[in-house]
């Protein structure tokens, strides 16, 4: 008995080729990865800036690449992470020291004492 003709296989197949249903197969596959990717994209102008990772076996964090481009951080930069009532923060320590002085921002608790030290003493005759 000889081994089946390539026209004998595609009628068991439903008139396919092994090659055309692998090809199938594999287009499938693409188009579902896509729906897949598309899924994914609905929050984003919900959640623009937000980033899901995973943490390694050793503490270890991967910084997504386009998050890294957008904030400038490369391999060796220190980042920080802040512990918030709302959860823990990331940043770069340039972001940090802006936050730090954005806090720190208002009135100068020492210009108000110095003020206020010279308004008694004016009232004291000095």
């Amino acid at each position: 008995m000889s081994a089946p003709s390539q026209l004998e296989q595609a009628d068991r197949s439903g008139g396919r080729t092994h090659a055309v249903q692998h090809r199938e197969a594999r287009d499938r596959q693409v188009l579902t990865a896509e729906s897949v990717r598309e899924r994914r994209q609905w929050y984003r102008p919900l959640m623009s800036g937000t980033y899901t990772v995973t943490m390694g076996d050793r503490g270890r964090l991967v910084v997504p690449m386009e998050l890294r481009e957008h904030v400038g951080i490369g391999a060796g930069d220190t980042l920080i992470l802040v512990e918030t009532p709302a959860g823990v923060v990331m940043m770069t320590r340039e972001q940090a020291l802006e936050q730090i002085h954005t806090q720190l921002a208002g009135p100068s608790l020492v210009a108000e004492l110095v003020a206020e030290r010279r308004a008694a003493a004016v009232e004291d005759g000095g």
